[in-house]
């Protein structure tokens, strides 16, 4: 569980960086850009508009157990239908420089969530949702998928 809040508490603050990166953006070239160009002008007040939107909504959740995932797994796990992972190497010249992974949440009502970890943790974090979910379907397939896009009831498991 504490790999799960860990996964959760990193995203929050990403989402917070870079939310208040767009604002700064926004200010800056809505200050440089004001009397040189309209399109400046016009881009400065998007980003702003912009900044100003996910800079809320990121500093309104900034506890894991606030976070949308984190309510819909203590209070409402059913909702949850599908989870998988995927790994991703990078390898620039051939060396392998890092491996991380990406976990999917796929709820029943077709909306998704994924959270960023390592592959290490993508292990642990998925044998604790195994005993959390057991409902959900684990894994990805090409099968799943078109299942899942067909209908999101067809991935809940019935053999408990």
């Amino acid at each position: 569980m504490q790999m799960l809040c860990g996964a959760i508490l990193k995203e929050l603050r990403m989402e917070t960086i870079g939310a208040l990166l767009v604002l700064i953006v926004g200010s800056i070239a809505f200050t440089f850009g004001f009397s040189q160009n309209i399109y400046i002008l016009i881009l400065s007040w998007v980003l702003i508009y912009y900044g100003i939107k996910y800079s809320w909504g990121a500093l309104r959740v900034q506890r894991v157990e606030d976070s949308d995932l984190m309510k819909i797994l203590t209070h409402e796990p059913e909702k949850i239908v599908w989870v998988y992972s995927v790994v991703t190497n990078r390898m620039p010249f051939g060396f392998q420089f890092s491996k991380k992974g990406l976990m999917y949440f796929k709820m029943i009502d077709g909306n998704d969530m994924s959270l960023t970890m390592s592959e290490k943790e993508l292990k642990v974090v998925s044998r604790f949702l195994n005993r959390l979910l057991p409902h959900a379907t684990f894994g990805y397939s090409k099968e799943k998928e078109k299942q899942y896009l067909e209908d999101p009831k067809y991935l809940i498991r019935h053999d408990l």
